[in-house]
C-alpha cells in the first residue's frame, strides 16, 4: 500500500496536483491502431517530402474509411465465425470475430484514374482538403501571458 501511494503521489507530492488527470482512464486502442494503418502508407525509416508525406495521410484515411465497418465471417450455420487470441501477457484468452478481408480495390482505382489522367494529359479536379477547409470541433485556447505561465509551469514540474 505504502507504495501505490508513494506512486500516486510522487516524489515530494509532485503529482497530487495531476492527479484529476490521472483518474479518467482513455483507451488507446483505436489510436495505436490508427498510427500502425498509418506506418503501413508512412514508414518511419523513409524520409518523405510534404507533399508525399499529405498524400500518404490520404491513403491512410481511405483505407481506414474503406475497411472501417468490415462484416463478420458467417459460418456453414449462418453464425459469426470467432478466434481464440491470447492477451499479451499470455495470461487470458479472448473471442475476436473473423472478420471479412479488407477491400484494397480502391487502391486500383485510384491507379487508373491516375493513368487516365496521364493518358489525356489533364490534371484531375479533385483537391486535397487542407487545415482551412477542415471543421473544428474544439475552441483554439488563448495564448497564456508568458509571465504567469513560466512560473507555473516551473512550479508544477519543480525545476
Amino acid at each position: 500500500m505504502k507504495k501505490l501511494v508513494k506512486a500516486i503521489r510522487g516524489h515530494r507530492d509532485s503529482r497530487l496536483k495531476d492527479l484529476e488527470c490521472m483518474t479518467e482512464f482513455q483507451h488507446t486502442g483505436p489510436n495505436e491502431w490508427i498510427n500502425a494503418l498509418h506506418n503501413m502508407y508512412f514508414p518511419k525509416s523513409t524520409s518523405f517530402g510534404p507533399t508525399q508525406s499529405q498524400v500518404r495521410a490520404c491513403l491512410t484515411v481511405i483505407d481506414h474509411n474503406k475497411n472501417a465497418d468490415r462484416e463478420t465471417v458467417l459460418d456453414h450455420d449462418g453464425n459469426k465465425k470467432y478466434i481464440m487470441v491470447v492477451t499479451r501477457d499470455g495470461v487470458e484468452y479472448k473471442e475476436k470475430e473473423v472478420k471479412v478481408p479488407k477491400d484494397t480495390s480502391w487502391r486500383k482505382e485510384i491507379c487508373d484514374e491516375v493513368l487516365q489522367a496521364v493518358r489525356s494529359q489533364q490534371m484531375p479536379s479533385v483537391k486535397v482538403p487542407t487545415d482551412e477547409h477542415l471543421k473544428l470541433y474544439k475552441k483554439k485556447r488563448t495564448k497564456p501571458v508568458k509571465s504567469i505561465a513560466v512560473p507555473a509551469t516551473k512550479k508544477r514540474r519543480r525545476l
